[in-house]
């Protein structure tokens, strides 16, 4: 990360010195793959650190989803997305930095690829086997591009067309791994994608509550 962020500051300061010529276009591209290289370096660090030693804890599932839409408020109301939420309260074994990455690239998916104005709704249940599912609205996806989304670098966009380094589900999906949890991935017949995860390891619950207002 070192050498990037030096370049990204050197970039910085021509860009300040240099606010208008010609020359300023030429910084703003070079920054603009400097940032994009630095998302993935990122990304593959996430995914180095997801092969590491887990420490297991009990955590809890709905406090940590709560957590990740909350920082994700920001892109939700630029989008203008409806959040439908319906969570019961659902304690899991698992290393909480790890799930909180797994959730937070799954949620990000959602809103990222939604329509303008569209929806996620994620429900988390505690009969059985927890489950806890993320669907959001958007385009069509091919049944032959669905099976290839969980790969490292692939995304349903073209690379131009959409912000992201193509690692966040591969990531989510090697977290799942380490974890017991079944993630598996439905194209919605209305457009956009379903996310469901399964956490075969159990669970601690309490009472269920009623569902979480719309937002």
């Amino acid at each position: 990360r070192t050498p990037l962020a030096t370049s990204r500051t050197l970039l910085q300061v021509a860009l300040r010195d240099h606010p208008s010529d010609d020359a300023a276009v030429t910084f703003r591209r070079l920054l603009s793959v400097n940032d994009r290289m630095i998302s993935i370096t990122s990304a593959l660090l996430e995914l180095a650190a997801a092969e590491a030693h887990l420490s297991m804890t009990e955590v809890d599932l709905r406090q940590l989803v709560a957590e990740q839409i909350s920082e994700m408020e920001p892109d939700i109301r630029e989008r203008r997305l409806k959040v439908r939420l319906r969570l019961d309260p659902v304690q899991v074994p698992g290393n909480r930095q790890l799930l909180g990455q797994l959730l937070a690239n799954l949620l990000r998916n959602a809103v990222l690829h939604n329509q303008d104005g569209g929806t996620v709704a994620v429900s988390l249940t505690a009969s059985g086997a927890p489950v806890l599912a993320i669907e959001n609205d958007g385009e069509h996806i091919p049944p032959e591009l669905l099976r290839t989304l969980a790969e490292p670098f692939t995304r349903l966009h073209a690379r131009t067309a959409a912000p992201g380094h193509g690692l966040g589900l591969s990531i989510a999906q090697r977290i799942a791994e380490l974890h017991r949890i079944e993630l598996s991935l439905s194209a919605r017949p209305s457009g956009g994608l379903l996310v469901t995860l399964r956490f075969l390891d159990g669970s601690v619950q309490g009472e269920p509550e009623g569902a979480a207002p719309t937002r």
